[in-house]
């Protein structure tokens, strides 16, 4: 059996940029098959549906959001000289744009559970299903494990994604309203994937401040700063 996730009390948060569009389910591009790093982990395979991303905590969403901006040390070392003297703003430092064009938001779902994508159970299940691992079989894969969901090749998860995503429930409506799955980044941070039949209330929007205590959490952690 598939195992559903339980939903934080408080809610899912989103880092997400000004303006609606931050909450809006945009579908992704189709996957190239020769780019593994492609798009988003869970996002639609063949870009014909939407997600939109959530952690468990806003620490979480700032961790996703600012871990692919950590400057590489040695290349920092070798540009801090001359873009200093330049007065060009040094490595690590991300400008002000960043956060006043986002805002934190918080959100519930309202419909449709979600797939506990790292549970012994769902995987157990997962490699019961025929359709799904002979698509898996493509990337080498014959028996779906831990590594398999939690791993860098996002043609896998997302072929995955799209797979739960068009499952039904016995009254033919869809069956999951996404994926819980959890962070590359530190053990126990939870993320969530929502697709886009999931539908939710928004309960609370929020500016980001660089006094908020999960953004300097994340960025002392990664060695960088948030003007």
């Amino acid at each position: 059996m598939i195992a559903t996730a339980a939903l934080p009390a408080a809610g899912l948060w989103r880092v997400a940029r000004g303006g609606p569009g931050g909450l809006t389910f945009q579908a992704a591009d189709r996957v190239d098959d020769d780019n593994p790093r492609g798009g988003n982990r869970f996002d639609s395979f063949t870009g014909s549906y939407g997600t939109l991303y959530f952690g468990a905590s806003l620490e979480v969403c700032y961790a996703e959001t600012l871990g692919r901006l950590r400057p590489k040390q040695s290349l920092a070392e070798l540009a801090a000289s001359d873009w200093d003297e330049m007065h060009v703003m040094l490595p690590g430092n991300i400008a002000a744009d960043w956060r006043l064009r986002r805002t934190a938001v918080r959100a519930r779902p309202t419909s449709h559970p979600f797939v506990d994508i790292t549970h012994p159970d769902t995987l157990a299940e997962l490699n019961q299903h025929p359709t799904l691992m002979a698509g898996l079989a493509h990337y080498g894969i014959d028996d779906l494990d831990l590594s398999d969901v939690t791993g860098k090749d996002r043609r896998v998860t997302r072929f995955i994604a799209e797979y739960l995503h068009d499952m039904q429930d016995d009254d033919g409506e869809p069956a999951w309203g996404g994926v819980r799955y959890l962070s590359r980044l530190g053990e126990g941070w939870a993320c969530w994937a929502m697709f886009d039949h999931c539908a939710f209330e928004v309960l609370e929007r929020k500016s980001i401040a660089v006094t908020d205590p999960d953004l300097l959490a994340v960025t002392e952690r990664f060695g960088i700063t948030v003007h």
